[in-house]
C-alpha cells in the first residue's frame, strides 16, 4: 500500500489544541474551501457523518486514521492528544485530563471561542469544546458560542479560523468580563485547577472526578431550570442551552454545594415547596416530585452517594413525614423519619405487615392506609410504634400474670372484664394469639388489695377463716367469680386477711360468713335482674341453641356473666316476648304442625325474620303483632302472651331458686 502524500502546509499542532480546530487551521492554511475536504481525503467523512461532523469525536485508537496521519504529517500518538479519545479501547466514554467524561460533556454541533485568545494566537483550545468550560480563566471572560452579527452558532462548517461565515472577525467580538471565582466549574475542568482549590474549600464538588462532576451538574441544572428544551435522561444540555445559560446554571449548582450541606438543605426546601402536590397525598413523591426518584436513578454511585446520604438526613430530621416507597439506599440515619411503611415496621420491629394494618385500623398505631391500585400503602407514625413497643416490653404474658397473682390462667379474663388489669395485646385487641398484660396494672392491683388487709389481721380469730381458693368456689356456686371477689375487696365489702403463706392472691384469707353473705346478696340481685338461657328455655319451650342464636343475631340483647353464661335482663326478655314469637309456640297453641303453619303464613304474606330458609337459623321467628293479626282474622281466636307462655302477668313471673352454702 503506497503512502499518502501529505498536505503542502502542515504546521505543528499546539499542545492544548483540539483536533477539529487543527483541521480547520489546516483547511485555511492549504486554501481548501471546506473543512470537510480534508476529512474526505482521509476517508473519514462517512464516519464523521454519524458523529455530528465533529472531528473531536474521532478516536485514533479505534478509527482508521492512518491516512489522516500521513496527510497532515502528524503521528497517531499526537492525534490522540488532540482528541477526547479514551486510552481504553473498550470504554464507551471519552477522556479529558486522563479522566473519563461522557459524550454529552463535549460539544458536537457547535464550538466556543475566547476572542482575546484568538487575537493572541489563532488556534482553537481543546477545553473550549467541553460543555462545562464556559469561561476563559486566562482573560476572565465568558466564552462566545454565537456570532453577534449573523446570530448563528459558531460551528466547524467553515474554512477560516478567525472568521464566521458571515465575515465577522471572531477575534474582535466583545466578551463579558468575570472574576476567576465566578467560574468555579471552568476551574474544576481546567488543567490549572489546583492553584485555585484553596479558595474553593467546603465544597464537595472539588473531590469528584470529571465524569461524576458532569452528572451532578446536569442533574441539578435540570431542577434549577426545568427547561423543556432538553431531557434529564439524555443530558445533552450543550445542544439546547447557550453557553451563557450553562455558565449561570453550573455556577448556581456550585453554590448549592458551597457551605455544605446548608445550601443543599435550602435547595431541597425549595424543591419541596415548589412541587405540585396532590391533596391528601403524603407520599414522598408528592412532596418532592420527580427529584426523589431521579436522585436515586442518576446519582446512585459511590462518589455521589454523599448527596443521597444528606437527602436521607433531610428526610430523617426535617421532612414532616409521608410514605417512602422506594428508598433503596437510605442510610441508618433515615430510621428517625416521622412515618414508616409497613415493611419498615417489619424490618425494624418484627411486627408483620398484616398486624400493622390491623393495628392502624384499630387505632393502636397512628397512621392511615391508602389504596394505590391493587396494593395498599400503610403509613405509621414511628413514635406510635415505639410507644407500643415500650408498652409491650412492660407487659406480662398470660402465664407470667397468672403466676404473679397465683391464679389460674382462665381466671384472668374476669379481672380483665372489670378492668382491674389492663390487656395490651390479645385475640380481641390485635388478633395476637394470647393476652399480654400491663405490668404496672398487675402490680397496682395486688398492691391495692394488700392495702385492704387490716394491720391486726394476723391476730384475729382464724377459726372462721377460709382460703382464697375456697372463697372462689363459693363465688362460683353462686354464679359469680374472681372479678366480683376482687371488686368486693376493693369496695370494702369483703375484708382480706394475710395468711402468712402463699403468693399473690393466694396469700389471702377471708371470713367465711362475710364471703357467703356477700355473694348471696349478689345472687339475689342477679336473679331479680337477669334471666338465664335455662330460664328462657323453660318459659318459651324452645331449645337452648335457638335462644343463643337469636341473641347473636340481635333479636335479644344479652350479656356474658361471670362464668361466661349468656343472660338477658328480665326487662329485655319481656320486650322480646312482646315483640317476637317462635313458630313452634304458635303451632302448639293452634294444635297444628309447624310445616303447614309456615306455609299458611307465607300464603298470607307473613314472612319470618329468622329461620332455616331466611338466615340458616334452626327455628322460625316472627313479629308477634303479625301473628296476632293472623290468628284473629284467620283462626278466629286470640292468644295473649299469658296464654301463649302461661306467664303470670306481673314483674315477678320468675321464681329463682337459691342454693345455700
Amino acid at each position: 500500500m503506497s503512502k499518502c502524500r501529505s498536505l503542502l502546509m502542515t504546521p505543528k499542532p499546539f499542545d492544548d489544541e483540539s483536533l477539529a480546530g487543527y483541521i480547520l487551521r489546516l483547511t485555511e492554511a492549504n486554501f481548501y474551501e471546506k473543512i470537510s475536504d480534508i476529512y474526505l481525503l482521509s476517508n473519514l467523512w462517512e464516519i464523521l457523518k454519524g458523529r455530528s461532523k465533529n472531528g473531536n469525536l474521532l478516536n485514533p485508537l479505534n478509527d482508521n486514521m492512518q491516512k489522516l496521519s500521513e496527510l497532515i504529517n502528524c503521528s497517531l500518538d499526537d492525534l490522540v492528544e488532540l482528541t477526547f479519545a479514551s486510552n481504553d479501547t473498550n470504554s464507551p466514554f471519552f477522556q479529558y485530563r486522563n479522566q473519563p467524561i461522557p459524550r454529552q460533556a463535549i460539544h458536537t454541533t457547535k464550538t466556543k471561542i475566547c476572542p482575546k485568545c484568538l487575537a493572541e494566537t489563532a488556534y482553537y483550545r481543546k477545553a473550549w469544546d467541553l460543555v462545562p468550560v464556559s469561561a476563559c480563566l486566562k482573560h476572565q471572560t465568558i466564552l462566545i458560542d454565537r456570532c453577534p452579527k449573523c446570530g448563528m452558532e459558531l460551528s466547524w462548517s467553515r474554512s477560516k479560523v478567525l472568521e464566521c461565515l458571515c465575515g465577522q472577525l471572531l477575534s474582535e467580538i466583545p466578551s463579558k468580563d468575570i472574576t476567576i471565582m465566578e467560574s468555579p466549574i471552568s476551574i474544576l475542568f481546567s488543567k490549572s485547577s489546583k492553584k485555585y482549590l484553596g479558595q474553593m474549600h467546603q465544597n464537595p464538588l472539588i473531590n469528584l472526578n470529571l465524569f461524576d462532576l458532569f452528572e451532578v451538574l446536569v442533574f441539578f441544572s435540570w431542577f434549577l431550570s426545568k427547561n423543556e428544551k432538553w431531557k434529564l435522561r439524555n443530558k445533552y444540555i450543550g445542544k439546547s442551552l447557550s453557553n451563557q445559560e450553562i455558565h449561570q446554571l453550573f455556577s448556581n449548582v456550585y453554590k448549592i454545594f458551597s457551605n455544605w450541606p446548608i445550601n443543599f438543605i435550602k435547595f431541597v426546601d425549595d424543591i419541596q415547596e415548589s412541587a405540585l402536590k396532590l391533596e391528601d397525598d403524603s407520599s414522598i413523591e408528592n412532596s418532592f416530585g420527580y427529584f426523589y426518584t431521579a436522585l436515586y436513578k442518576h446519582l446512585d454511585t459511590e462518589n455521589t452517594k454523599f448527596i443521597i446520604d444528606e437527602f436521607d438526613e433531610y428526610l430523617a430530621n426535617r421532612w414532616d413525614g409521608g410514605y417512602i416507597a422506594i428508598l433503596r439506599k437510605a442510610s441508618s440515619k433515615s430510621l428517625n423519619k416521622k412515618y414508616l411503611s409497613a415493611s419498615d415496621v417489619w424490618k425494624l420491629y418484627g411486627i408483620p405487615v398484616e398486624t400493622v394494618k390491623k393495628y392502624v385500623n384499630k387505632g393502636i398505631f397512628k397512621g392511615f392506609i391508602k389504596k394505590r391500585g391493587n396494593t395498599s400503602l400503610i403509613l405509621v407514625e414511628k413514635i406510635s410504634v415505639e410507644k407500643y413497643k415500650q408498652r409491650i416490653e412492660d407487659t406480662f404474658s398470660t402465664k407470667e400474670t397468672s403466676k404473679f397473682l397465683d391464679v389460674f390462667d382462665r381466671r384472668l379474663h374476669e379481672l380483665r372484664k372489670y378492668e382491674f388489669i389492663k390487656a395490651i395485646r390479645g385475640p380481641k385487641i390485635d388478633g395476637y394469639h394470647s393476652y399480654r398484660y400491663s405490668k404496672e396494672s398487675v402490680y397496682e392491683l395486688l398492691e391495692e388489695i394488700l392495702k385492704k388487709v387490716p394491720s391486726n389481721a394476723l391476730y384475729l380469730n382464724k377459726n372462721n377463716l377460709i382460703t382464697f381458693r375456697i372463697a372462689l368456689k363459693i363465688a362460683g356456686n353462686l354464679k359469680s367469680g374472681l372479678g366480683q371477689l376482687v371488686k368486693g375487696i376493693l369496695e370494702n365489702d369483703i375484708k382480706p386477711m394475710r395468711l402468712g403463706k402463699g403468693e399473690g392472691l393466694n396469700q389471702l384469707g377471708f371470713l367465711r360468713d362475710e364471703v357467703r353473705n356477700y355473694f348471696l346478696k349478689l345472687s339475689t340481685e342477679e336473679d331479680n335482674k337477669y334471666a338465664t338461657i335455662r330460664e328462657m328455655v323453660k318459659i318459651t319451650g324452645v331449645k337452648r341453641e335457638n335462644i343463643a342464636d337469636w341473641m347473636k343475631k340481635g333479636f335479644l340483647v344479652y350479656e356474658v356473666g361471670e362464668t361466661n353464661e349468656f343472660k338477658s335482663t328480665k326487662q329485655e326478655f319481656k320486650r322480646f316476648l312482646k315483640t317476637y314469637v317462635p313458630l313452634s309456640v304458635v303451632a302448639k297453641q293452634l294444635n297444628t304442625n309447624s310445616k303447614s303453619l309456615y306455609q299458611k303464613l307465607l300464603n298470607n304474606n307473613i314472612v319470618a325474620l329468622s329461620g332455616p330458609r331466611v338466615d340458616g337459623g334452626n327455628q322460625y321467628l316472627y313479629l308477634k303483632e303479625e301473628i296476632d293479626n293472623y290468628i284473629v282474622q284467620v283462626e278466629g281466636t286470640e292468644l295473649t302472651i299469658r296464654k301463649m307462655y302461661n306467664l303470670v302477668n306481673n314483674d315477678n313471673y320468675f321464681d329463682p331458686i337459691k342454693q345455700e352454702y
